[in-house]
């Protein structure tokens, strides 16, 4: 004889988000979401500068030390406001379709020109060997592309350092 109580179990949690739907209702929810994460990433920032502006302000911290501090918070600020246009940006890339063929050496090079100021500011001898290499992308991704690579580079290249960048195209592939 079985005595198990006959209980039947509760159904899961449902998530505190919509679930998206196909089709147009999922790019509204994207679009949703994403005008819910784009304050509460920069609300952290403002709201540590403000409290950092505030201890200022009543003497907490020498203001030397206070501007600093909310000079690191304010390039966070900036580079939190930059992932989130980069992001837009590639959303707009991924609606038009199919990226043209175009020349990524000359890309390379403009961003090695646009970058020359940190090369010297950390006077890295730096080499640059670029053949043409025909690829198919949208212009302004391989120039963030090759700008996050060169300037992570750069920044852990000790000073007066050696630094090569070079683009080939073999085969068919760059």
């Amino acid at each position: 004889h079985d005595i198990t109580p006959n209980v039947t179990a509760p159904p899961p949690p449902r998530p505190w988000f919509p679930q998206p739907a196909p089709g147009a209702v999922a790019l509204l929810y994207r679009s949703w979401l994403n005008s819910l994460l784009s304050p509460l990433q920069l609300r952290t920032p403002l709201a540590v500068l403000k409290t950092q502006l505030q201890s200022a302000r009543r003497g907490d911290v020498a203001p030397a030390q206070a501007l600093e501090e909310i000079g690191h918070t304010v390039e966070r600020a900036t580079e939190l406001d930059n992932q989130m246009l980069s992001l837009a940006k590639v959303e707009q890339l991924r609606q038009q379709g199919d990226a043209p063929c175009i020349d990524w050496a000359g890309i390379v090079r403009a961003v090695a020109v646009d970058l020359s100021p940190l090369i010297a500011e950390h006077q890295l001898e730096f080499e640059l060997d670029t053949a043409p290499a025909m690829v198919q992308a949208h212009e302004w991704a391989l120039r963030e592309l090759v700008r996050n690579l060169l300037h992570n580079a750069i920044r852990h290249t000790p000073d007066h350092g050696r630094l090569a960048l070079s683009l080939a195209a073999d085969g068919g592939e760059a």
